[in-house]
């Protein structure tokens, strides 16, 4: 039988809805999980993760850890979890609004960062 803090006991009785036992086997563990506090930490540590990957610069070796991790607390985390939903939905709507640089530009914008490049 898992060990059961006082605390994650006091959840169940303060969360449960009516009819339904919290010790039973069938009472969902997620919903514990999910009512248990978050530390200022690991809500920092979730909107700097946050911010990269809506920036596309979630990379490097640890990019599956770093978003599987995201992820889990984003599932976790009620007030995590809405900020990311906003941020979500500001960078869509804004991308429908932005204008679509001319492949012309492009190229000559890249050929300056290169001639900049080649000088330093």
């Amino acid at each position: 039988m898992p060990i059961v803090s006082s605390y994650e006991k006091s959840l169940r009785n303060a969360s449960k809805p009516p009819g339904i036992d919290p010790n039973a086997t069938g009472f969902p563990i997620m919903m514990l999980k999910r009512l248990r506090a978050r530390t200022p930490q690991e809500c920092r540590e979730a909107a700097r993760l946050l911010q990269l990957e809506l920036d596309g610069a979630l990379t490097g070796p640890n990019h599956a850890i770093d978003l599987a991790a995201l992820q889990q607390h984003l599932e976790m985390c009620r007030d995590c979890g809405l900020d990311a939903a906003t941020f979500r939905a500001i960078k869509a709507s804004l991308a429908q609004l932005a204008p679509q640089a001319s492949p012309e530009i492009v190229a000559r914008l890249q050929q300056f960062a290169t001639s900049l490049h080649q000088v330093a």
